[in-house]
């Protein structure tokens, strides 16, 4: 333990901590990108993964509003493309990497807030580091949001009223990424503050309240309504602004999306709890559960109440999806950091509950599930594939090279056709996805996928849906009264592209043209351009190693003069930067957004320096006030 008046990040120690999350961090580094070096992808993971590429390509076009419901991935995208200068496949694989171990050094550092044991926080950084392969496979928004939400419980745990503000700054801006979650963690604190409150009112009336243990805070519940009521005003005030502006593309990004706008609530919540059934193994909860229920004893404060609140809201949000169908309850679990966190402890205590020779039986049985939960999510980490394929990309960008013939805008029908597939709106939307993030950003709001292979009551109720898309597109580019000659000046062309069709289909490519496995029907005869249009830049096995250690120095460096602000340990700081810099970085961009200036060119490179730059600032200027304050008090 420290000296009596000695900081911890002045103990002598502190190199050893900082060594050890220094070989966290680079661990888990190594283990999330392992399956893009060994396999060779070039494309992000995950079926979200085109989602947020053609969201960015279109934000950066049009702006964010034109974006979706979630606007700070595509702020903090084109801020991270823009700064370093890579393509943005390399920054969206390199964002899920470097998203994944913040995630895990955050865990670690929560806990070692409380547990000062070494092996202790390490294990739990990294059981969590290794839990996120679940939101690592594409999920961007989620994976944002939990590095704000691990960050904003540190700085609670500080208990200072600088760590709540950070706290509602950091939540705030992060939330943003993805406002759903935002409310899940929104219960979360809500809980821990109920907790803290109980906790107060049960203790003695002559037990000191102020205590460093922080079992029994008074101001803990006030330090969280704090956060909770800034970070909530920074999301409204951030979801009201992208209110003016393009809308977002009438687009349907996934089969839950196909299946809701259908009317088919039935087969939506069958597909909810057939999901939660066939990934259930994958969670090795089997494995975590019972550890982490070990561990809750295992810590106390307000890193007990919230890994308590945290989990209870998980059990809870689960069993609640389960019953009602509204929601998928395998989202609940993969949010669910606390679970492994508290397995950590869990395995950490449970050898101390065996006595004399039988310790070992303790050693083995906590090694043993340990080493399951890693194995677990290790197979279901190396069985990710990137849901967009170099063939598909290119068979878009071929056929956009005759559609750049053509100005403005028109009506763009890709067929989809699987007969083996067994959901017809998942094969649609992630065609569509594909789509959407190989054409130029001005197309996107041409293209609607169509599927000939409609089966049964959801085969037609897509097939009504695919209808109306179409009519909209129609209504869009030539009005709801077109005529004919209107739809002459504005043609519809249906293109017909191999790798989304089956070997029948794919037949139909007319030669010539039928070499390339592309053709472009309807419309005026046009001679293609020599190359493709704005064309989704590519990148590469070690083109993504370097985007994630690139993401991560950015996000480092942008945000640690934020951390240092707010927080005073120098490990603390440390751990906590990504998350800093990520939240200024979406709030900077959002905002130079918002007033008109495209994040484009030089911009986001600017908007990272100012924001980045602000946070040093702030931190010598609280610096030389404490030094002014001291230097009266020695007077």
């Amino acid at each position: 333990m420290p000296k009596p008046g000695v900081r911890a990040d002045e103990h002598p120690s502190r190199r050893i901590d900082l060594a050890t999350l220094a070989a966290l961090a680079v661990g888990l580094l190594v283990f999330l990108l392992a399956p893009f070096v060994a396999n060779g992808f070039s494309f992000p993971l995950g079926p979200d993964a085109p989602v947020y590429l053609w969201w960015t390509r279109i934000a950066g076009f049009e702006g964010i509003s034109a974006a979706g419901e979630r606007p700070g991935v595509p702020a903090l995208l084109l801020e991270l493309a823009g700064s370093t200068g890579l393509p943005l496949t390399a920054v969206v694989a390199g964002l899920e990497v470097a998203a994944g171990t913040a995630i895990g050094v955050c865990a670690a550092t929560l806990v070692r807030v409380r547990i000062r044991s070494r092996l202790t926080w390490a294990l739990a950084g990294a059981l969590t580091g290794v839990f996120t392969v679940h939101l690592v496979a594409g999920y961007l928004a989620n994976l944002i949001f939990t590095i704000g939400f691990l960050t904003a419980a540190v700085c609670l745990a500080a208990r200072t009223r600088r760590g709540a503000w950070a706290a509602a700054g950091v939540l705030g801006a992060t939330g943003l990424a993805h406002p759903y979650f935002f409310l899940v963690g929104a219960v979360v604190l809500v809980v821990t503050a109920f907790l803290a409150w109980r906790d107060v009112r049960r203790a003695p009336a002559d037990r000191d309240t102020a205590t460093d243990d922080g079992d029994h805070d008074p101001g803990e519940p006030r330090r969280i309504a704090t956060a909770l009521l800034g970070a909530g005003a920074l999301v409204g005030i951030g979801m009201l602004s992208t209110l003016w502006g393009p809308r977002p593309p009438d687009v349907e990004t996934s089969r839950d999306g196909f299946l809701r706008r259908a009317g088919l609530g039935a087969e939506l919540a069958s597909a909810y709890r057939e999901r939660f059934v066939d990934r259930w193994a994958r969670y090795v909860q089997w494995a975590s559960l019972p550890l982490a229920v070990l561990g809750v004893g295992r810590v106390r404060g307000f890193v007990a109440r919230f890994l308590l609140a945290w989990s209870a809201v998980t059990v809870a949000g689960v069993l609640f999806a389960l019953a009602t169908g509204w929601f998928p309850p395998d989202r609940f679990v993969t949010f669910g950091f606390a679970i492994p966190i508290l397995a950590a402890l869990g395995a950490v205590r449970l050898p101390s509950l065996f006595r004399g020779r039988w310790r070992t039986v303790g050693y083995a049985a906590a090694t043993g599930l340990t080493v399951a939960m890693v194995l677990g999510a290790s197979f279901a980490w190396f069985r990710n594939e990137p849901y967009i394929t170099e063939e598909e990309v290119r068979a878009v960008e071929t056929a956009g090279r005759s559609l750049d013939a053509v100005d403005g805008p028109t009506i763009l029908v890709y067929p989809v056709e699987d007969p083996t597939a067994d959901a017809p709106t998942f094969l649609l939307a992630r065609s569509w996805n594909v789509v959407l993030a190989s054409l130029p950003p001005d197309r996107i709001r041409d293209a609607v996928p169509t599927t000939p292979g409609g089966r049964g009551r959801e085969g037609a109720a897509v097939n009504e849906v695919i209808g109306e898309l179409i009519e909209q597109r129609i209504d869009r580019v030539v009005g709801p009264n077109a005529t004919a000659e209107d739809l002459q000046r504005r043609p519809q062309f249906t293109i017909l592209l191999e790798p989304f069709l089956d070997t029948t289909a794919a037949q139909l490519i007319p030669q010539p043209g039928g070499e390339d496995g592309v053709a472009v029907i309807g419309g005026p005869h046009v001679t293609p351009t020599s190359a493709p249009r704005d064309p989704l830049a590519r990148t590469s096995p070690a083109g993504i190693a370097l985007g994630a250690v690139a993401v991560l120095a950015v996000l480092v460096v942008t945000g640690f003069g934020w951390a240092a602000t707010a927080l005073r340990s120098t490990f603390v700081r440390i751990a906590t930067a990504p998350a800093f810099g990520a939240a200024a970085l979406i709030a900077g961009g959002l905002v130079v957004d918002r007033i008109g200036i495209r994040l484009t060119g030089g911009v986001p490179l600017a908007v990272a320096l100012l924001v980045g730059g602000g946070g040093y600032i702030a931190f010598l200027l609280q610096r030389r006030a404490r030094a002014e304050a001291s230097d009266e008090v020695d007077q």
